[in-house]
């Protein structure tokens, strides 16, 4: 996708062909993958979306350290309110980023102890809606957990247990002013359904957790399915599943390789996760 639109340098601000990028990207009219700008002989600029932007954006992004690329393009988070509830005006806010194993039992307890008896507000993060045991993960994989049925559905525990949660990733944090912020969410389709916000916080816990390592086995970012989120297991199982039926409707003999599958590491999940997908090749 392609457009020309014309800027004029305003005085003490600098060069207007910036500007016009950066507000072409922020507005959304044009994703970051599509912008440059070419400079008239009357002294104003067209402008054609392509690489340059994204270098555009990034140059602005150290000078204003509230712009923050999200997977919706570029947010000025200076611009955005804080999100925050009458009722925590007089209370103090303790904020718990990653609903993994330890930041879900920490918000069920201070949420039980103190949000029951509303001494304080507990809020929960976490960019999904529901919670999987990390060690569970390579029972998805393999199919043999359903992950409607085995999880955690976050708002209905959070009603349970006196906390609020909120779904989203937190893409930046604002030290100074005790602030967390948070990257649109979007939908299966890719369309965005809640926009970016500001969270405050008084006490702010990090339970992110941890991700996979590949210790450089070459290939590995480039090809393998990393098991770190219940969304990973599903879509490694979904495509494991595909390779079966695939091979199980052709008439011809599998080819070399057809069906087989390597996996990366034998720790907990690769040594569990083994023979459940030999099972699932063998029946097939």
């Amino acid at each position: 996708m392609q457009a020309n639109r014309r800027s004029r340098a305003r005085e003490g601000v600098g060069d207007g062909r910036i500007d016009m990028a950066l507000e072409c990207v922020l507005c959304g009219a044009w994703p970051t993958s599509h912008a440059t700008t070419h400079a008239d002989d009357d002294g104003g600029s067209t402008i054609t979306m392509n690489d340059t932007a994204r270098v555009v954006c990034h140059t602005a992004a150290d000078a204003n350290p509230l712009l923050k690329e999200t997977s919706m393009g570029w947010v000025d988070y200076s611009v955005i309110p804080e999100s925050r509830s009458a009722h925590e005006a007089s209370m103090h806010r303790e904020l718990i980023v990653g609903g993994g194993a330890g930041g879900l039992e920490l918000a069920t307890r201070l949420g039980d102890r103190l949000g029951k008896q509303g001494k304080a507000s507990i809020a929960l993060l976490d960019k999904a809606r529901v919670h999987v045991w990390k060690p569970h993960l390579h029972e998805i994989a393999s199919g043999t957990l359903d992950i409607d049925v085995d999880s955690v559905e976050y708002l209905a525990h959070a009603r349970a247990h006196h906390y609020r949660f909120r779904i989203g990733a937190m893409c930046g944090l604002n030290r100074e002013k005790r602030q967390v912020y948070v990257e649109p969410t979007l939908d299966e389709d890719g369309r965005q359904f809640i926009p970016p916000r500001v969270l405050g916080y008084d006490t702010l816990i990090l339970a992110v957790g941890s991700v996979g390592n590949d210790f450089s086995t070459p290939g590995v970012k480039e090809h393998a399915i990393a098991i770190d989120s219940a969304g990973e297991a599903a879509r490694f199982n979904r495509r494991l599943i595909s390779a079966c039926v695939r091979a199980n409707a052709q008439y011809e003999p599998l080819h070399p390789g057809q069906l087989h599958c390597v996996i990366v590491g034998a720790g907990a999940t690769g040594v569990e996760l083994l023979p459940r997908q030999h099972s699932i090749r063998w029946r097939t």
